[in-house]
């Protein structure tokens, strides 16, 4: 993976345009595996959209092991290593394999059956950037409306001859739709024209003295975007991590509090748990307790 760290331009560190998105229908098929069918470790070059109807497998992706069956939707992303067994029974899985966004060489982009280390130099220029690399690589997936979902999946995967190539393309946008809005809500964001973006907003916020008792997950669900994007991306903008610059403005104001306030209350509106979690974390931050300045 340090090819892929060192070659690639990750998408997920700036927020995925929305209104570029052209997706390439590479292979929609129909696909009935055999029992004790096995797909050897490899990676791919684009994202794959898997259903599975009817069946169970073990699917190992980014090395470690899930167990997969009936109404399991998986999601592949580029550049990911995954490997997959059957069991004792046949397994349908229809699927698709498809670019995010059209470039001059996706007519020419194979589907990969091989490993990292397998593929040649210009095998790994066919690698798509990973615009959800700020999230965690799980492949389970969901689209809470079933109906919907097999309303714009089927026509796709079918080959059915009344559906043009155009018209798959529509069906892909709409399933991306829900696909990103329950999956991946913070790629939906734009970053706003005047350069006002989250990390200000959010810098902003607990300067206010408004986040100063958010945990990350609260602040994730504040500002829509995925704790792992907000951390990396406030502290390559900041140089400190968000928690430690969280702690710092707790402080301060319990600092502040202090000259008008009891110590039980500071601690109590700086969101501790105990008046001592709070004159031990005090202490460590200024070097002497909150009642010391009280006097």
């Amino acid at each position: 993976m340090i090819f892929l760290a060192q070659n690639l331009t990750f998408l997920a560190e700036v927020v995925m345009n929305l209104s570029a998105i052209n997706p390439y229908v590479r292979v929609a098929m129909q696909s009935i595996l055999k029992p004790h069918h096995e797909i050897k470790r490899r990676i791919i070059f684009d994202y794959e959209l898997i259903y599975l109807e009817w069946g169970s497998l073990i699917f190992t992706y980014a090395d470690r092991e899930y167990h997969c069956g009936q109404g399991d939707f998986l999601f592949i992303r580029p550049g990911i290593p995954h490997s997959f067994h059957c069991g004792e029974e046949e397994v349908s899985q229809p699927h698709i394999h498809f670019d995010l966004f059209y470039t001059a060489d996706s007519s020419r982009v194979p589907v990969s059956f091989k490993d990292l280390c397998e593929l040649s130099s210009l095998e790994k220029s066919y690698l798509r950037e990973d615009f959800f690399s700020s999230y965690p690589p799980n492949p389970f997936i969901i689209f809470p409306d079933k109906k919907r979902f097999d309303e714009l999946f089927y026509p796709i995967v079918t080959d059915a001859p009344d559906v043009s190539p155009l018209a798959k393309k529509a069906l892909l946008m709409q399933l991306l739709d829900i696909l990103i809005h329950e999956n991946f809500p913070a790629s939906l964001s734009l970053p706003p024209k005047d350069g006002y973006t989250v990390l200000h907003q959010l810098k902003d916020y607990i300067d206010a003295g408004q986040g100063i008792t958010m945990t990350l997950n609260d602040l994730e669900k504040q500002f829509n975007y995925s704790k792992f994007y907000l951390e990396k991306r406030f502290k390559k903008l900041y140089g400190t991590s968000l928690i430690t610059y969280r702690n710092q403005k707790r402080m301060e104001l319990a600092q502040q509090l202090l000259k008008t306030e009891s110590v039980s209350a500071v601690a109590y509106r700086t969101g501790y748990s105990s008046i001592y979690s709070f004159s031990r974390a005090f202490k460590q931050h200024y070097g002497y307790c909150p009642s010391e300045l009280k006097k």
